[in-house]
């Protein structure tokens, strides 16, 4: 029982400081520690939302981010700004900078490349690959691959 104790004292005292080295997340809040900023790993079990991730963040079905810096896997990714390498089912981010991997990718603002079956972007500066691909500030629809330079 100490042990337990002593266990679940350190877990949540880790969660006074700003940054945590892992997270653990079942559906959030309900997390440990219930930190908001990851430096390390953020193990998402079934919905995790977290503010800021530098380091990797895995999901077994959706990670919500603020703002991640490193590797992102999951079934959905929702981001508002990542920067990095995302490989889902579903990836939509508000600003992806890296390498999007998925069936299908959506980002208001890419920079790199999307790889999927379906890829999407309001501005590209980069190339999508994929069976269609839209880019809303250049050609709007191309099969297979498209490349653009906008922002």
């Amino acid at each position: 029982m100490k042990k337990l104790v002593l266990i679940l004292s350190l877990l949540f005292s880790i969660s006074v400081f700003a940054e945590t080295p892992a997270k653990l997340a079942l559906v959030s809040p309900i997390e440990i520690p219930p930190g908001q900023s990851v430096k390390g790993l953020s193990l998402n079990l079934i919905y995790g939302h977290t503010n800021s991730v530098t380091g990797i963040e895995y999901g077994f079905l959706v990670n919500r981010t603020e703002n991640i810096t490193g590797i992102q896997i999951g079934a959905i990714n929702l981001d508002n700004s990542m920067t990095g390498i995302q490989l889902s089912v579903i990836g939509v981010n508000q600003s992806m900078a890296g390498i999007q991997l998925g069936l299908f990718n959506y980002a208001d603002r890419m920079k790199g490349l999307q790889l999927g079956l379906i890829n999407m972007a309001a501005e590209l500066r980069g190339i999508q690959l994929g069976l269609l691909n839209f880019n809303f500030s250049g050609i709007p629809v191309l099969p297979l691959i498209n490349i653009g330079w906008s922002f």
